[in-house]
Parts: structure tokens; sequence; C-alpha cells
């Protein structure tokens, strides 16, 4: 059901997600909020904990969004119930239980990484992977077949959860936009709230100069990307590089002297539009 397991025996519901809430108390990363992603950069792979709760719903027959809150923290699936317990009403049985997270997900990476043992059946281990879990299509049978398991199995394993997805996903669930994030990092930013320029600056400058700081501003508060708000933009870093490994567009002549150098500016717009041969 919609619960993972109803309420009855400890499964997961409402009043269940809320306890564990607070006793999360100010903790910001929580897996089960889906802010906390697990996986190898070295082989190019990660997860979120949703990801995996979307593999399983249907196969357990509840709801995606209900089996993501049980399946981190004190809770296991009892086989032969068919249901979703808490660990500690387990009592005697408690101690063989296996929390979800074990069972569901770090056991089938473990399986993937058990083709990297010595005389382990690589084809077999991860091409039963590749079945299961319909990535004929991404893994094409000869990576199977590579001379070094480590290569099979990153194959397998990018295609399965790569890690882009994850990474990416949980930031534009997560991270707020531009513009939803402005009205709490602007003050941090200008030192105080949009338009209230400090007396003695008031004072220095000119009313026309005033009247444009004011607006570059409001521009910045609402992070606004109209061509014609006004452009502000932090460059955090100057690169010197030589001028002859910059890109060229097709005809455009080499540099006559390949020593000389040019600066790359990384930096961030803030509000308005940058155009080429912009001052």
């Amino acid at each position: 059901d919609d619960n993972a397991g109803g309420d009855e025996g400890g499964a997961a519901d409402d009043n269940g997600a809320a306890a564990g809430a607070e006793q999360d108390g100010e903790d910001v990363f929580v897996p089960a909020k889906c802010n906390v992603a697990f996986g190898s950069a070295h082989d190019g792979w990660a997860f979120t904990v949703d990801q995996f709760a979307g593999m399983y719903a249907e196969k357990l027959g509840c709801k995606p969004e209900a089996l993501t809150r049980v399946l981190w923290g004190d809770y296991t699936f009892s086989p032969k119930d068919k249901r979703v317990v808490r660990l500690r009403r387990r009592g005697g049985d408690a101690k063989g239980a296996k929390p979800m997270f074990v069972q569901f997900v770090l056991e089938a990476i473990w399986r993937a990484y058990s083709a990297c043992e010595p005389g382990a059946d690589v084809a077999g281990v991860l091409g039963q992977i590749v079945k299961s879990r319909g990535l004929g299509g991404q893994v094409p049978a000869r990576a199977l077949e590579h001379p070094e398991p480590k290569q099979a199995l990153r194959a397998v394993m990018r295609a399965w959860v790569p890690l882009s997805e994850a990474v990416l996903a949980m930031a534009v669930v997560h991270m707020p936009s531009p513009p939803a994030a402005a009205p709490t990092r602007v003050p941090r930013l200008l030192g105080g709230k949009p338009g209230e320029v400090p007396r003695e600056l008031a004072a220095a400058l000119p009313e026309d100069a005033l009247v444009a700081l004011r607006a570059a501003e409001a521009a910045v508060a609402c992070s606004d990307s109209d061509p014609g708000a006004p452009l502000v933009v932090y460059v955090s870093k100057m690169v010197a590089v030589p001028f002859s490994s910059l890109p060229r567009q097709p005809g455009e002549p080499a540099p006559a002297n390949a020593t000389d150098e040019v600066f790359l500016a990384f930096g961030r717009v803030y509000s308005g539009v940058v155009h080429d041969g912009q001052l």
C-alpha cells in the first residue's frame, strides 16, 4: 500500500516521518530527504535514496515517496510478511535483520563489485545486472568482455547510476534558482538591504551615480537577466594563457607571435547580459 507496509508493525507513515525529522534535529543533510548522494567519483557513479526507491517501488507494491522514507533508517523488509517493519520492534529477531538500505542498496552494489574479485565470472555477474536493470542499450556486450574487470564494472555502474544524473538532479531539486536565492544572498553580498546606500557614500556620489548604483543593486537583488538591465559581473580569477592556445573561429588567422599571452577571466554574472566586445 502507500505506506510501504501499512501502520501495523511499525511501517513508515507520516507520523514516523515526522518523528524521524524530530530526531534529526537541525541536521541539514539527511539521506531520506534525498539531499545526500552516495557514490564513487573514481568509478563515475552515484545515487540518492529516491533513485533506488523508484527501482523497487513497483515490486514492493508501494509509492516511491513512501519507500524513500523507509529506505534509510531503522527499517527492514520482512520477505515472509511482505511488510516494512521497524528494526527495534522485532524483538529477538532484530539481531539477524538487515536495514533496508543494506538489503536493497548496498547488497546490490556489493554484488556488482564482486565481479572484480579474483576468479569471478565478470560477464556473468555484470550481465545479470545489465539484464535485470534494462541496460542492454547502454552497455554493449563487448564492454562486459573487457580484459580489465574494473573497466567492465565502471561501464555498468555509470549506465545504471550515473554520477552526473544524481548530482545534477539533486542540485535542481534542492538548490534555489538565482531569483529565489537572491533575497537571502544579496544582503550578504551588498552588506545591507538593496537601495540602502551608506550616508557617507551617498553624500560623496553625484545624483546620477547614486541613481545608477541603486538601479544596479535592484537588478542584482532579483537576478535580472533582461538585456537592458544593469550589467553586474564579479570576476573572481584571472589567468594568463598563451594566445595560441585559445580556440579560433574557422578562417581566423593564427596569432603573429605565438608567445603572446592574454588573460582569461572567470566570473559570475549577477544581472544583465554580457556581450562580445563589451567594455
